[in-house]
């Protein structure tokens, strides 16, 4: 009777633990376009004196899949600062990230994207400042977008804007 149950369980250990084979995505890393451009439009000035700009770092992640060899994948983060902010009361707002690719000689527009980005100054963590308003901000915009792997083999810029 032990024998039957010490057998039971060892096969089904022995079952469980060989896997099916799932098809995972294997990704290969691309060296990401150096060339990325911010345009003269990279500030705002809003009523209250607050101003907008584009940090000078955006984070860039460029891969292809292995399963997809025709097509590159990037997602990229673009960092704005938000300055001058009244600390006193809430600040909401809202402004446009301007995103496009171009060829390498800037003759020929590959993609682009526009995308509307709300934001306010209320940020509640435990902190040694009184009010939970301060009147310097840090925001995020994520973008990931697919091009041919044959347009960033010709290689590619990017360029950041705000509106």
């Amino acid at each position: 009777m032990y024998k039957i149950i010490i057998l039971i369980i060892i096969f089904s250990q022995l079952f469980s633990a060989c896997s099916f084979k799932e098809d995972k995505e294997i990704t290969q890393q691309l060296d990401c376009p150096k060339h990325f451009i911010i345009s003269e439009a990279d500030t705002i000035l809003y009523e209250n004196n607050a101003i907008l700009s584009i940090l000078n770092k955006p984070n860039i992640n460029c891969y292809r899949q292995l399963n997809d060899p025709n097509n590159a994948y990037f997602e990229i983060t673009n960092n704005y600062q938000l300055l001058n902010i009244p600390n006193d009361k809430l600040f909401e707002g809202k402004f446009n990230s301007l995103f496009f690719v171009t060829d390498r000689e800037e003759n020929l527009k590959i993609h682009s994207i526009v995308e509307e980005v709300f934001f306010n100054n209320d940020i509640k963590w435990n902190t040694k400042i009184d009010s939970p308003f301060l009147d310097r901000v840090e925001i995020n915009s994520y973008t990931s977008f697919t091009l041919k792997l044959s347009d960033y083999s010709k290689g590619l810029r990017f360029f950041s804007a705000v509106n």
